[in-house]
C-alpha cells in the first residue's frame, strides 16, 4: 500500500505502483532479486490516502486484509 495524499502524491504513488506491477511480472528481474526463493503469490497493490476513512483505495486494502486474514485462520 502506498499512501499518496493530494493530487500530486497520488500521481507518484499511482507509478510506483504500475512499476512494482511491472517489475513483478518481468521474469528476469524476478529470478535476479528473489531466485530459487520467490514465490508468486498474488500481491494487491493499491494507493490510498491513509488519512481519510472514505478513500475508495484504504477500503479496498482493508478488505484485501480483512479476505488475507479469513483465509490464514481459516
Amino acid at each position: 500500500m502506498v499512501n499518496g495524499r493530494g493530487e500530486a502524491e497520488r500521481q507518484a504513488a499511482a507509478a510506483l505502483v504500475e512499476d512494482v506491477g511491472r517489475l513483478r511480472k518481468d521474469d528476469a528481474v524476478f529470478h535476479d532479486v528473489l531466485g530459487f526463493r520467490g514465490s508468486r503469490v498474488p500481491v494487491t497493490a493499491v494507493v490510498a490516502d491513509l488519512s481519510d476513512p472514505k478513500d475508495p483505495g484504504l477500503r479496498k486494502a482493508i478488505a484485501r486484509v480483512k479476505r488475507a486474514a479469513v483465509r490464514t485462520s481459516s
